[in-house]
């Protein structure tokens, strides 16, 4: 499973930008588009923003989750791994404020590591 933290991909990627309203549906629009060319399944998480509260929907075979106000999109994603059978399969794509976009597996993530790619 390819587990995202959405707005830290936002961010980081050409032609997005955090300052447009409707960052969120461009990012999930570009990955419906690549979805046939990724494996496994993809799980987007978002940190809560004005107005949106927990939820969790489905698009183009992307399962999409905002954070309820206190949590974060990090907490979403280690609460996905939590619950999988082999967590060790999860591919995690997120950021450090300080670094560029960071892909790691579950367990080095929980313990706090990340294995930075490219």
């Amino acid at each position: 499973m390819i587990l995202i933290d959405g707005h830290n991909l936002i961010g980081r990627l050409p032609g997005l930008s955090l300052e447009d309203p409707d960052d969120e549906e461009k990012l999930l629009r570009l990955l419906s588009q690549h979805r046939g060319r990724m494996k496994g399944r993809i799980f987007v998480a978002f940190d809560p923003g004005m107005g949106v509260g927990p939820s969790l929907r489905s698009l183009g075979g992307i399962q999409v989750a905002y954070a309820r106000n206190g949590s974060t999109a990090d907490s979403l994603i280690l609460e996905r791994i939590s619950r999988m059978r082999n967590p060790q399969e999860a591919l995690v794509v997120s950021s450090k404020p300080e670094g560029p976009v960071d892909v790691g597996v579950a367990g080095d993530i929980r313990e706090g590591l990340w294995v930075q790619e490219g």
